[in-house]
């Protein structure tokens, strides 16, 4: 089944939440393309764009973000406009991400998405 979903809708809603969170070692590495949380320096801070970023917390000191390598505190960011088709494969692009789930999309009419049942 395709589960083809317009990216603002993913960025508006939680449906972001189900990209795992990624590490990024340095602000110039930070993908243009990623709709999940990214970990990046404190450093980040001084680049920030409330319009095309928003800070979603901070990692505590000794926060594992991957492979249990516990780097440096990070801010929590996301994309607020990731640089991605008008319309995705949410499920392609979940388990390009290593997310294997069975997920349905239930449209409504007047709103578009309505809400994605995972199974």
């Amino acid at each position: 089944m395709k589960s083809m979903v317009k990216t603002a809708d993913v960025v508006n809603s939680n449906l972001w939440k189900l990209f795992p969170a990624i590490n990024v070692d340095r602000t110039k590495d930070i993908p243009a393309d990623y709709l999940g949380v990214m970990g990046v320096p404190i450093s980040f801070i001084d680049k920030y764009s409330s319009t095309q970023f928003d800070i979603v917390g901070i990692t505590k000191s000794g926060t594992s973000l991957e492979n249990g390598r516990i780097p440096y505190r990070r801010l929590l960011i996301r994309h607020l406009h990731p640089e991605l088709p008008e319309e995705i494969d949410l499920k392609e692009l979940l388990a390009k991400c290593g997310v294997d789930l069975d997920i349905e999309l239930l449209v409504t009419d007047d709103c578009g998405l309505g809400a994605v049942e995972v199974k």
